[in-house]
């Protein structure tokens, strides 16, 4: 099964500002700093989780502004290289349409379409090590900049903190699919077997529709910063009413190890040990199972995830 593709097209070939203040080349680079930190102009960034695509394992960065904007987006990222991540941030104004630059990588500034070198702010620390920056396409709508996105793109140079260059951004490249094997299942059959198992015992009113297992994974490996991998994944209704979707995932760099926390979500309120996605995203739970996280969303909303994440009963296997 094909990983989806996580890096997303560079946007149209048009005069771009820096919205942060220069900085002279050459001076030092800032020091890297924990996940969540602000890259300026009221944004902050979070890594966030796969969803729930059998051997899904990109980079996904969400992003949510002093506005209160949320947003996601992906990068695919081999040790070393420098990669981009071009997403709106704001809707358009007369003044034009922000976009949100994120690299990986050794990037200490970045010129964007020949403009003036913009200064990269520290985004997500080690072992990401992602810096990022806001800048302005001015004078367009965020229309016109979508139009010309299909047929233009812009022209990208990075720079290291001496000001020597860095090899030109690229697009993701799809890499061979870690989980060698999975198994599909459809009800009435019996869930499948594989090295993650998700289950839901009795809870009246539950049906198991379908779902997918990994039965035979390679570890991910050459990218940057550990990553969490989607190992099993189950579609359940509840009352005949709107689709519940569970997923697990495990560390896919070193499967068995504890896997990061997930900095995108916040703790539920009165219940301790469960997390939820942050206003205006979709609505999706999540808690820590042993050596893995297991994550519900879909339903009717909030209060049935919650009853689902609390009930089911999910595993990794060492």
């Amino acid at each position: 099964m094909r990983i989806r593709a996580a890096t997303t097209t560079l946007l149209a070939s048009v005069a771009c500002v820096a919205l942060a203040a220069g900085t002279a080349r050459g001076a030092p680079a800032p020091r890297l700093a924990p996940p969540g930190q602000a890259v300026g102009e009221g944004v902050t960034l979070y890594l966030a989780p796969p969803g729930p695509n059998i051997g899904e394992y990109g980079l996904n960065i969400a992003y949510q502004t002093a506005a209160g904007q949320f947003g996601e987006g992906g990068v695919e990222g081999q040790a070393g290289q420098a990669l981009l991540l071009d997403t709106p941030v704001s809707p358009a104004s007369p003044a034009g349409v922000r976009y949100l630059l994120v690299t990986t990588g050794r990037a200490a500034y970045a010129s964007v379409d020949g403009g003036p070198q913009i200064p990269l702010q520290p985004a997500v620390g080690p072992p990401y090590e992602l810096r990022a920056a806001l800048y302005e396409v001015p004078g367009v709508t965020e229309r016109e900049v979508r139009g010309r996105e299909r047929r233009l793109r812009i022209e990208v140079k990075l720079t290291d903190a001496t000001g020597a260059p860095l090899a030109e951004p690229t697009n993701a490249t799809v890499r061979p699919n870690p989980a060698l094997e999975t198994r599909i299942w459809e009800a009435p059959a019996r869930p499948a077997r594989g090295l993650c198992s998700i289950g839901a015992g009795r809870f009246p009113g539950l049906r198991a529709l379908s779902g997918s297992v990994i039965s035979v994974l390679r570890p991910v490996t050459g990218v940057v910063g550990r990553r969490w991998l989607t190992c099993a994944t189950t579609a359940f209704s509840y009352r005949g009413g709107p689709t519940l979707e569970a997923w697990v995932l495990l560390d896919g760099t070193r499967p068995g190890r504890r896997p990061d926390d997930i900095a995108s979500m916040t703790p539920v309120a009165e219940r301790p040990g469960f997390l939820q996605a942050r206003p205006g995203e979709a609505v999706a739970v999540a808690r820590r199972i042993r050596h893995g996280w297991l994550l519900v969303r879909g339903g009717t909303g909030l209060a049935q995830c919650l009853s689902l994440v609390a009930h089911l009963h999910a595993a990794v296997v060492r």
